[in-house]
């Protein structure tokens, strides 16, 4: 049974020289919430010009670290205990 936020279609497996399978199961889209800035300044008194995080990025940032950590899981794991 897949968990509810997971797309089946976007479901793929592989199995890798070390016979292990791999087996990626993408998580939904995320909605797309609505666009914030949020300004960040640097020194104690803001010195510098401020910069600016959209807040819509981070989901999409975890998102794809995820996908990163599986990917690299999946074909390096017979190097992990190296």
């Amino acid at each position: 049974m897949l968990p509810k936020d997971v797309d089946p279609a976007t479901l793929t497996s592989n199995l890798n020289d070390g016979a292990v399978l791999c087996i990626e199961a993408p998580k939904k889209a995320l909605e797309q919430p609505r666009e914030r800035s949020i300004p960040i300044q640097r020194g104690s008194d803001g010195d510098k010009a401020p910069k600016v995080v959209k807040k819509q990025m981070i989901p999409k940032l975890f998102h794809l670290i995820t996908n990163l950590q599986i990917y690299l899981m999946c074909n390096f794991a017979e190097n992990w205990d190296k």
